[in-house]
């Protein structure tokens, strides 16, 4: 059986693991860029600063998820609020 907190931590794991390597591309193909003459390193280092502040927010708010899922269980171990669904909801919002 598969609880709230089991499918974040899931979530953050795998948006982890993107982060590293989506990120680790991203930064050889700027530095691809950057070493040539092409001049489109503007767009790449944009798209880099955006990826890892969108990651970095993400992975918080999903260490929050996972504390307030922890929390519901521990308080409310009949009457939990937040369910698998809801939490996968609340995930596709943020």
């Amino acid at each position: 059986h598969i609880e709230s907190h089991d499918v974040l931590i899931l979530i953050s794991a795998g948006a982890d693991f993107l982060r590293a390597v989506v990120g680790i591309g991203l930064f050889f193909l700027y530095y691809d860029l950057k070493t040539s003459d092409s001049g489109g390193d503007q767009v790449v280092c944009q798209t880099f600063a955006w990826l890892h502040y969108f990651q970095f927010t993400f992975s918080a708010w999903t260490m929050a998820l996972i504390a307030f899922s922890r929390y519901d269980l521990i308080a409310r171990p009949f009457s939990r609020i937040l369910t698998k669904k809801r939490t996968i909801a609340i995930v596709v919002a943020i």
